[in-house]
């Protein structure tokens, strides 16, 4: 299987109204905190006053307790948590409903720097990155932190308005954190930054549920950054309701029998993609109905041999794009079946392989990249199958009966350059040669498939009845002229009825690549659907000037014979 090198490392912008121009590289290093043991002074943060975007009430409060505590960081000792004089008020976070914030109001290129050292922990209603300004935190969990709201949900958030490169970053050197009550993970900040607006490395234990709301959609800039290096073990759902959540290293999701969603009702686009290679995300997932917006689920960092794997369930309560970037023999792999009433868009610009049954059935699009369905009924329930330019559909593994004998294939392929149906040398039929093993064929635009090497038996419905425009080209065809029946074999319905005359004469066969032109398509001599080239003898030069020489003599003697008869009395 060859494909086209494109540029890997970019979200596809068919699925991202947010994506940026200056986005960077997505195989990111590790995070690296660029906070220099910090001095007194460079610690110390203006109190915001008691109203206005970054304040104390500048965000709702119906999650905090009656009883709880809402100091805000000031830093005026050292940066450590349990001094009260770090907070204003003067006590320290640490109770059911408590509420941390941070404010940053000067922008400054390095982080702040915080250090969660209470003897035992500390328990929180709510953890935020407020203030005004672009100036990223680093909040490090040297001690167990729980999340606890008393059962109205905790939040962890980045609500700065300001524009920038900047992060609020918590990391843990001791115990997970804790959920002893549902966690909002939250980010409606203006942070650009490709760490991410909010970055966690610590896992989670407990028994909370979490949920993911970002106000950006690009994996790029902004995203939700998971990148604990050792799996979640909490025993609760992942809801990712909005926006983008990237994760690398581990399984953030807990063990295989938590469930993940993906979109919410009337959520928008909402963006859950691996960026490391070799994971496994053994959790069901389902598709939420309703977001109003585009649901992406699968993997943006480009490798060229590993591959990464979706091995649980797939719900489709609606449509799902799912995104690649893995090229040569890497790919993104769905080991499970993907039911339910939607459908697949391929975007990308790598690899997606099928090796599990599947029974969904709404459409399949290929619309940039490869999708490779791999084993039987692999597109087994979908209602049709459309490949667009810069899109291939790949055949391979050992079966004849990977797609839906019904499902109507859709070639727009916009040229004679992008491979939209490769067979690899493997065949696609029913219970015979001639029987349908993909469903009638609609040409919207120039488009090609590709027999590759090795022996090919692809079997279409009948396609009389199908709109065709343009030329459908057959690349690398050995088979048998005239007769047909021979190594590559191509069916369009069980007879002559398969396709109209006009249609024949739109496909054009190659015996290579799309150089050397062997024919136009005519029926095989048993009728039975096959279609063959009709050779076009090329004549030497010679052969052209005598024939030209003989016709123009035929015509003057004609020409004479005509007078002769004229002239002659009746």
């Amino acid at each position: 299987m060859t494909t086209t090198p494109v540029t890997p490392r970019v979200f596809p912008s068919e699925i991202s109204g947010v994506t940026s121009d200056t986005a960077q590289s997505l195989d990111r290093p590790s995070w690296d905190n660029n906070s220099t043991s910090p001095s007194i002074a460079s610690l110390m943060q203006p109190t915001a006053l008691e109203t206005g975007v970054g304040t104390k009430t500048s965000a709702a409060r119906r999650e905090a307790l009656a009883t709880a505590v809402d100091p805000v960081w000031i830093g005026s000792v050292s940066n450590s948590w349990s001094q009260p004089l770090n907070w204003s008020p003067a006590v320290i976070p640490n109770g059911v409903g408590d509420i941390a914030e941070f404010q940053p109001a000067v922008a400054d290129s390095n982080d702040m720097f915080t250090a969660q050292d209470v003897s035992g922990g500390v328990t929180l209603g709510r953890l935020t990155l407020a203030g005004t300004a672009a100036q990223g935190w680093f909040v490090f969990l040297f001690n167990n932190t729980t999340f606890n709201n008393g059962g109205n949900g905790a939040v962890l958030s980045n609500t700065n308005p300001a524009v920038g490169n900047y992060v609020l970053h918590v990391g843990a050197l001791g115990p997970p954190i804790t959920l002893a009550d549902n966690l909002s993970i939250t980010n409606t900040s203006g942070s650009t930054s490709v760490f991410g607006s909010i970055l966690i490395d610590a896992p989670f234990s407990g028994t909370g549920n979490i949920t993911f709301n970002n106000v950006s959609n690009n994996p790029n800039a902004g995203e939700i950054f998971l990148q604990a290096g050792s799996n979640n073990t909490f025993t609760g759902t992942s809801t990712v309701a909005s926006g983008a959540v990237v994760f690398v290293s581990s399984n953030p999701f807990g063990p295989a029998t938590n469930p993940i969603f993906l979109g919410s009702t009337g959520g928008g686009s909402a963006t859950l993609v691996s960026a490391d290679v070799g994971r496994n995300i053994p959790n069901p997932i389902t598709v939420v109905s309703g977001s109003g917006g585009t649901l992406t689920l699968g993997s943006i960092v480009p490798a060229t041999s590993d591959s990464s794997t979706f091995s649980g369930v797939v719900t489709l309560n609606d449509n799902l794009a799912i995104t690649s970037s893995y090229t040569g023999t890497g790919a993104l792999v769905f080991s499970n079946n993907i039911t339910g009433p939607g459908g697949i868009t391929k975007v990308g610009p790598g690899v997606v392989r099928l090796t599990g049954a599947t029974d969904f059935t709404g459409a399949t699009v290929v619309k940039s990249g490869i999708l490779n369905p791999a084993a039987t009924n692999s597109l087994g329930g979908t209602g049709s199958i459309t490949v667009n330019n810069g899109g291939t559909l790949v055949l391979s593994g050992a079966t004849n009966n990977r797609i839906n004998d019904n499902a109507e294939l859709i070639l727009n392929a916009h040229g004679v350059v992008t491979v939209a149906l490769q067979t690899n040398g493997l065949s696609e039929h029913g219970l015979t040669n001639n029987t349908a093993g993909i469903g009638a064929v609609t040409l919207q635009s120039n488009s090609i498939i590709d027999l590759g090497t090795g022996a090919s038996v692809i079997a279409f419905a009948n396609s009389s009845g199908k709109s065709w425009t343009g030329t459908l080209s057959i690349y690398n065809w050995s088979g048998t002229p005239i007769t047909g029946n021979g190594t590559d074999q191509v069916y369009f319905g069980n007879n002559v009825t398969g396709l109209t005359p006009l249609q024949l004469t739109q496909i054009n066969f190659y015996s290579d690549a799309g150089v050397t032109f062997i024919g136009t398509g005519s029926w095989g001599t048993d009728l039975d659907g096959e279609i063959v080239p009709t050779l076009v003898p090329v004549p030497e030069p010679a052969t052209w000037l005598g024939g030209a020489l003989a016709l123009g003599a035929i015509g003057w003697v004609a020409r004479c014979k005509f007078r002769t008869a004229l002239a002659a009395p009746l």
